[in-house]
């Protein structure tokens, strides 16, 4: 699983080193990085604290996590005695024609080993298609990006959820609405006195991801049942009819794309 998530991340190289290991070889970590999760899930024996396969006996489970850092996300770790292998990868025409087709495309540059979409600068860095395993990779990893740079405001600037509330129908009228950032305190406490009756996710697809519980110092926080949520059921009701036509799109965020549809002769 950790292989397959760190993979995801887009990184020129897979090494990874906790803090820890940064500071023991000298280097620090840039400023600004964030680290990412990785866990360690063994069995291990209840009176040796040993590994399953270290003992025989009676088992318990043992899950641990860790944050760990990209080599590319620091500074003064010693040079690898081997240079970074490339790949001979060469531009695809058709997914270079699907980039170029854009409208109001973002910038792409390729100054950093570290694939993101900048949303206040609104441009793309890419690690050079020779650092991917394939093109294939590259291409993927570059359609990526360029979903998240939909939701800058020159292009989708994604307020469906909250004009939807806002605007959408009279069914919200009883609400207070507010836009604003929140602190994690402010949810747990919202919590506590039984005030957090829903709360949920939306992504590029507009669409509603309930969150059923969440994890905090220790501690898990369960919400009501899904059936039972009023807004965002409403919410993701109103959007899919939107989106399957049955329910008129008053803020015309639909939009036909043409479609090339090739046949075997």
């Amino acid at each position: 699983m950790n292989m397959l998530l760190l993979n995801a991340l887009g990184f020129p190289e897979n090494e990874y080193l906790t803090f820890k290991q940064v500071q023991d070889l000298g280097g620090r970590v840039k400023k600004g990085e964030k680290a990412n999760l990785v866990v360690l899930w063994v069995w291990i024996d209840e009176d040796s604290n040993k590994r399953m396969q270290e003992v025989k006996g009676r088992k318990r489970p043992l899950l641990r996590y860790y944050f760990v850092f990209n080599s590319s996300q620091c500074t003064g770790l010693p040079t690898r005695a081997a240079h970074l292998e490339t790949k001979p990868n060469n531009p695809i025409e058709k997914c270079e024609g699907i980039v170029a087709s854009m409208p109001n495309r973002p910038k792409i540059v390729h100054n950093e080993n570290e694939a993101y979409y900048h949303p206040h600068a609104d441009f793309i860095n890419m690690p050079k298609m020779q650092m991917f395993e394939s093109s294939q990779g590259y291409y993927a990893t570059l359609f990526h990006e360029l979903i998240h740079s939909t939701g800058y405001e020159g292009r989708l600037n994604r307020k469906e959820l909250m004009d939807l509330t806002k605007f959408g129908s009279e069914s919200y009228s009883s609400y207070v609405i507010q836009e604003r950032d929140i602190s994690i305190d402010e949810v747990i406490h919202a919590y506590h006195e039984g005030k957090l009756e829903d709360m949920f996710g939306t992504g590029t697809a507009a669409v509603v991801s309930h969150i059923g519980e969440f994890h905090y110092k220790g501690e898990n926080y369960e919400l009501p049942p899904v059936e039972g949520r009023e807004i965002s059921n409403k919410l993701k009701s109103r959007l899919i009819s939107i989106k399957s036509g049955k329910a008129e799109d008053i803020f015309n965020w639909l939009h036909a794309v043409p479609v090339s549809v090739y046949a075997n002769q």
